[in-house]
């Protein structure tokens, strides 16, 4: 409000009354206006007091009594400014929030209490400078206005800011005042539970459950995390709004557990269909909680379905552990021991027995579960029981090997539980007797019991190291048995068997206590002497074995007299170890056979010499066909009633690059131990035939060729290897005759009986060489298809000088006719012998007396000499 100044007295002095009277009435009215102001009241207006009123009522002492009043009124104003500042400041001071007012350069010009504590303000030097933040004082300076910002830290604290300005009457800021509203609770508080916020929603998000939050009363679903939309499959949004029925729980309204039925809990196995109508087993769980003062339902559920194929797939192992439990060959036992009050095992009950345990332990199940062992046992102590104590105690499986009942059984303990045990037995009695069985096979000869090579390796071992450690002497004896090869195929290889067998027997019952007897394979014995003192003592021995095997044997209904040769090497003369030994002992054997047989030869350096040349021999052989070292030689056979020649014996020769003509005696040996017989066999077969044919073409027709057979060769397909011969030669097959020996008919008759029945619907003929040598009859004969039967010249030999001989060729003769068998004399040598074959109504005759063997073109000049035979 502006006022005026009162007129000077010179103003007054020079102004006519009237004017002076104007002056006074605006200046007493002016004052009136102002103390009115003053006392908050409106002017006076014209109308209400007019100049002449004005002048009458004493504007002075109204002005003075005015001024009195106003003066009292002041008082009493300052009275209540007093009682309303005391308010104010208490107020001030009582409130929550820390107040600071700011004058207009930003300093405190006053404040409460609580911002005096907060900001560590000195009331006592206002105005004073407030600690503000740069950002702060800057905002205040560019704007006056109301100023709120959220959060304002100061040290440790958070404060909520509110600025408001206060201003004057002509709307300039006077003051700012501050309020700091404390929030660092609340802030705090704020971060907490936004932090528990995130990880629920982490973990909403994550779980590998699906959850849903529904609308009991709509029974919408409101809410879903990512793992319930990805089970149910669908978009979100479609799945939220959705009602919860359409994928899970009842179908049905006014089934809802919870909202329904009232239930607090749902803990169950429901179907959860997916948006493309699958059924999926889920587990789920659902509760009621409140989200902001409302009630939603909390459905949870997770897949089982890998846990349904588990449990599918348990039940199914549990079924095949039942059904395995219960077919399985071991038995299975679980039991618990029984301690006495210090704790010592005393007896064990048994709880489970499976089927196999039963058989084995010859209870049943009834007799063994909830038994006590001692019930089952009549000895006083319990047997194994420390085993079941130590395996319960240690847990460390054990296994033990005991007889039960006259079984062996093998027991594996292990602790499933505390306190109990569970054993697995196997009955090992098949398996131990054939584990011996084994060991009897690896080390003893099968056919007769004695030891083998290895066993026989390990006993001389043991005889040389004894020998070293008191220098004595170790004998070697190898012997065989002589012509076991013509038993064995007389009588056929059972027979040969049954000798070997007897051979065994005879020598074990012989021995000394200490010497050992093994057969090393075939007819090939080893007998170690340990213990002798002087070469004496091993010739006796020597001679002893043969006096042994000289003395004869009894085979079925045979009495065979077989020798042997024997072989000697001495330790340590003839070797330092004992492979060496043996060696040296069979080379000596072979000596001894070369010597005649039947007797006995020490082993000397040069024997080996012998023995390298027949490995390389044998070696050569294999060469020969390739080389073409082989040629077939041809001894003629006369008829006796015409002296024609009527056939030839085809005989195979080797002409050795090196070392001439071999004889068959040492080279066919060694082809019949390999396939290389079937090779030769063969070649000789066609060779035979090709010169038969070259000899029927120059016109000798009814000359037969002989060729002798292996009894290898003699197999099912003999026949198609015949025939197939037969037609590649063009060769008539009558002129064709095949020579067998006695040991195939009587190794296997019935086969040899089927060959030669194909072979005689071929048009060939087939003779059985060397009769007389083997054990066949010749009533045996007759269920044979043979054409001819040749007598072997070791009855020939001594015809004329051994009578026996003489009658036994006349009753092979008459017999042979009688069966319709032609008959050829081998061997035959002087006029005597052919004479006496002639007299006696021999057909055909064969030997060196007549013509030696002799290669083809020779025979052709031979034939030549001779008249053309003509059918008989």
């Amino acid at each position: 409000m502006q006022t005026s100044s009162p007129p000077d007295s010179a103003a007054l002095a020079v102004d006519p009354p009237a004017s002076l009277e104007r002056q006074l009435v605006a200046y007493v009215r002016a004052k009136i206006d102002q103390l009115l102001a003053i006392m908050g009241t409106a002017p006076l207006r014209m109308e209400e007091l007019d100049d002449a009123t004005l002048l009458e009522l004493d504007p002075i002492g109204i002005i003075a009594e005015s001024v009195a009043q106003m003066i009292e009124h002041l008082h009493d104003i300052h009275g209540h400014l007093s009682l309303a500042h005391e308010e104010l400041q208490a107020v001030f001071d009582a409130t929550g929030a820390a107040i600071v007012v700011l004058d207009g350069q930003l300093r405190v010009h006053s404040c409460n209490r609580r911002a005096a504590e907060t900001f560590a303000l000195a009331t006592t030097d206002l105005p004073l400078a407030f600690p503000f933040s740069a950002a702060l004082a800057e905002r205040l300076r560019q704007q006056e206005g109301l100023l709120e910002e959220p959060e304002y830290c100061h040290t440790d604290q958070v404060f909520q800011l509110l600025v408001a300005p206060v201003r004057d009457r002509a709307g300039q800021c006077q003051l700012r005042v501050l309020a700091f509203n404390d929030i660092t609770e609340r802030r705090h508080n704020e971060l907490m539970l936004q932090a528990a916020e995130s990880r629920l929603s982490a973990i909403f998000n994550t779980l590998m459950a699906g959850i849903l939050i529904i609308d009991p009363e709509s029974h919408r679903i409101v809410d879903a995390n990512p793992m319930a939309i990805r089970l149910i499959g669908d978009r979100r949004e479609r799945i939220i709004g959705a009602v919860c029925h359409r994928y899970i729980c009842p179908a049905q309204r006014g089934a809802c557990p919870l909202t329904d039925l009232h239930q607090k809990l749902d803990n169950s196995e429901r179907i959860l269909i997916d948006a493309y109508g699958e059924h999926i087993p889920v587990l789920k769980t659902a509760t009621l909680l409140e989200l902001g003062g409302k009630q939603y339902i909390l459905e949870s559920f997770i897949d089982i379905r890998a846990r349904k194929k588990a449990e599918d797939a348990l039940c199914a192992s549990e079924e095949r552990y039942r059904a395995l439990y219960a077919a399985m060959s071991e038995g299975l036992i679980v039991g618990e021991l029984i301690r006495n009050a210090a704790g010592r095992a005393v007896d064990f009950v048994l709880h489970d027995v499976n089927p196999a345990a039963c058989r084995i332990l010859q209870y049943n199940a009834e007799r063994l579960v909830g038994q006590r062992a001692s019930s089952l046992y009549w000895q006083k102590e319990i047997p194994y029981l420390r085993l079941l104590e130590a395996v319960v105690a240690d847990g460390v499986p054990r296994a033990q090997e005991i007889s039960l009942r006259g079984r062996e059984l093998h027991v594996s303990l292990t602790r499933p539980l505390p306190q109990r045990f569970a054993a697995l037995l196997t009955d090992v009695t098949a398996t131990r007797q054939a584990q011996r069985q084994i060991e009897r096979l690896a080390y003893y000869d099968e056919l007769t019991g004695l030891p083998n090579r290895v066993l026989i390796r390990d006993r001389l071992s043991q005889a040389l190291a004894q020998a070293r450690r008191q220098n004595g002497l170790v004998a070697v004896l190898a012997f065989d048995l002589d012509q076991f090869k013509k038993i064995n195929d007389s009588l056929g290889n059972s027979s040969g068997d049954r000798l070997l067998v007897a051979v065994a027997e005879r020598m074990t019952g012989r021995l000394r206590q200490g010497d050992s007897l093994a057969r090393m394979g075939g007819d090939e014995f080893v007998v170690v002497l340990s213990g002798c003192v002087t070469q004496q003592d091993v010739i006796s021995a020597a001679v002893k074995v043969l006096d042994l095997m000289a003395e004869p044997f009894q085979v079925d209904e045979h009495e065979i007299v077989c020798t042997a040769s024997l072989g000697i090497a001495l330790f340590p003369m003839d070797g330092s170890d004992g492979d060496s030994l043996l060696k040296n002992a069979d080379t000596a054997m072979y000596q001894a056979k070369e010597n005649g047989r039947n007797t006995y030869q020490f082993y000397m350096p040069e024997m080996n010499q012998r023995a390298f040349e027949r490995l390389f021999l044998n070696s050569d052989l294999h060469r020969a066909l390739d080389r073409g070292e082989f040629e077939l030689y041809y001894q003629p056979q006369l008829r006796l009633s015409d002296g024609a020649v009527v056939g030839v014996e085809a005989l195979l020769r080797w002409n050795h690059g090196s070392k001439g003509q071999i004889s068959p005696v040492l080279f066919i040996p060694l082809a019949e131990e390999s396939d290389l017989i079937l090779i030769i066999g063969h070649w000789v077969l066609e060779q035979a035939c090709l010169a038969a044919r070259r000899w029927y073409n120059a016109g000798y027709r009814q000359l037969r060729v002989a060729v002798n057979l292996s009894a290898r060769q003699f197999t099912r397909s003999l026949p198609q290897t015949v025939a197939q011969v037969l037609r590649q030669t063009a060769l008539p097959p009558e002129l064709l005759e095949l020579e067998l020996t006695e040991s195939l008919l009587m190794e296997k008759p019935e086969q040899v009986r089927e060959v030669l029945e194909q072979l005689r619907e071929l048009g060939t003929l087939t003779a059985i060489d060397d009769f007389g040598t083997g054990y066949s009859s010749l009533s045996y004969l007759k269920h044979f298809p043979l054409n001819r039967l040749k007598i072997d010249r070791s009855f020939v030999k001594d015809l004329t000088s051994d009578s026996d001989d003489a009658v036994i060729i006349e009753a092979i003769i008459a017999l042979a006719h009688s069966l319709r068998l032609q008959v050829v004399a081998e061997g035959v040598e002087t006029p005597a012998q052919l004479e006496f074959m002639r007299r006696h109504g021999c057909d055909d005759v064969q030997g060196y007396l007549l013509g030696r063997p002799m290669p083809a073109d020779e025979l052709m000049r031979f034939l030549q000499q001779r008249p053309m035979p003509t059918p008989a």
